[in-house]
């Protein structure tokens, strides 16, 4: 499996500014799109190559204009503002509980 890139875009639609993430957790689950509010600490160019956890079966749900079909999961800070949960190293999938993703994001 390739290493994980991820592309951000800009999520236009969305009432508080997200980025939309196209993640790629390889030919298992395939290609979902998430939309998340994490413009505080992150940029779109700042989450390329990257690797994030996220939840892949829970139900699709519409936020704004984008259908998110999985959770990328995240702490909030004193604040309230997320910050991602990521690996410290780059690791490739050694089982069904750890997925490397390859992601294109958008920034709103």
């Amino acid at each position: 499996m390739s290493e994980p890139s991820y592309v951000p875009n800009p999520s236009a639609s969305a009432h508080k500014p997200a980025i939309t993430l196209w993640i790629d957790f390889g030919p298992e689950v395939g290609e979902k799109k998430s939309s998340a509010r994490l413009t505080h600490y992150y940029t779109s160019e700042s989450l390329i190559g990257r690797q994030v956890a996220a939840v892949v079966n829970f139900p699709p749900r519409q936020i704004g204009k984008v259908r998110s079909e999985v959770l990328v999961l995240g702490f909030p800070d004193a604040g309230g503002e997320v910050v991602l949960i990521m690996p410290d190293r780059k690791f490739r999938t050694v089982g069904v509980y750890s997925k490397p993703a390859q992601l294109r994001c958008s920034e709103a």
